[in-house]
């Protein structure tokens, strides 16, 4: 299974694959050099992508569900899951990964939900006071 790396100058992701330890390659979109680190463990690169995408869809289902109960004034619990998604997606960029999708997609539901959660709130309580 291939790694994706960014290109420095382009930004583009390429796939590379244990044959291209320590050696680089030009970029398909602006042909740059992309160099192949010696000491990149494809196996923690991947299991880690592996992982995030499964805990992107984790925090998805949360999302949606917390979502769908906007009713409840409740923001409490999608501020967890953004912070969640928000704290896996600063380490898959600080690991050098690419950021899963659903980890951005879950980090976006529970941050509108949390505004319109929070939104709710503050119309209960001003109905009541």
């Amino acid at each position: 299974m291939a790694t994706l790396l960014l290109c420095e100058r382009c930004g583009n992701p390429s796939a590379v694959n244990g044959s291209h330890h320590g050696r680089s390659f030009p970029c398909p979109a602006c042909d740059a050099p992309i160099a192949v680190p010696e000491a990149l463990d494809f196996r923690a690169h991947r299991h880690g992508s592996l992982a995030d995408r499964r805990s992107g869809y984790r925090a998805m289902t949360v999302a949606w569900f917390s979502t769908i109960l906007c009713m409840l004034p409740i923001p409490a619990v999608t501020a967890v899951v953004w912070w969640w998604a928000s704290r896996r997606i600063g380490r898959a960029r600080d690991e050098g990964r690419e950021v899963a999708e659903p980890l951005l997609a879950a980090r976006t539901i529970a941050a509108v939900a949390c505004v319109c959660q929070t939104l709710t709130l503050g119309r209960v309580v001003w109905s009541l006071l």
